[in-house]
């Protein structure tokens, strides 16, 4: 059988929930606009853990294909709004296209920067590469009913898990 999650955010989640809150904080992620409206198609990660669960007790999962992600995505600027208040990095301001593709062409020197930083030991500023911005604008939405006709598990309300995701980056510091 196979798993396809969508982007796993909540606690312990370094891309979708940490990553993503230390943009929020430096005002670096915001409301993109028109590109941040693309789907959000996130998959909270005991969901993710619990769907992992089902499908190993499933009779009829294996060799099965599942998408496993939030059956009613909002748009990645409805994330970053509600990260960004749940964490308390607010106001979020809306960035100017020219800011956004700015972001694009600064994440190469700072993906060679983390590099080095990590061999020093040294925190850098966190990337938004432009496969990323390009994702924010994709109105792609997986379907996610076959793992909830196939695998039965019981998913978390969005406005828990999100929550939880912010607790955590707020207790990990």
């Amino acid at each position: 059988m196979i798993l396809r999650p969508g982007c796993v955010h909540g606690p312990g989640s370094e891309g979708w929930t940490a990553r993503t809150a230390r943009l929020l904080r430096a005002g670096r992620l915001g409301d993109l606009g028109a590109s941040g409206d693309g789907a959000c198609n996130l998959t909270y990660a005991p969901d993710l853990a619990a769907a992992v669960v089902a499908a190993l007790r499933a009779e009829g999962a294996r060799g099965g294909v599942f998408n496993v992600s939030d059956p009613e995505p909002g748009t990645w600027n409805a994330y970053f709004r509600d990260l960004a208040i749940a964490i308390g990095a607010t106001p979020v301001r809306r960035l100017p296209g020219w800011r956004v593709r700015a972001e694009g062409l600064a994440a190469y020197p700072l993906k060679v920067g983390e590099f080095l930083g990590r061999k020093a030991g040294v925190r850098t500023p966190d990337a938004v590469p432009p496969s990323l911005l390009r994702l924010f604008a994709q109105e792609i939405v997986l379907d996610h009913r076959r793992a909830d006709a196939g695998l039965g598990f019981a998913r978390t309300p969005p406005a828990e898990a999100l929550r939880e995701a912010a607790g955590w980056f707020l207790r990990a510091g």
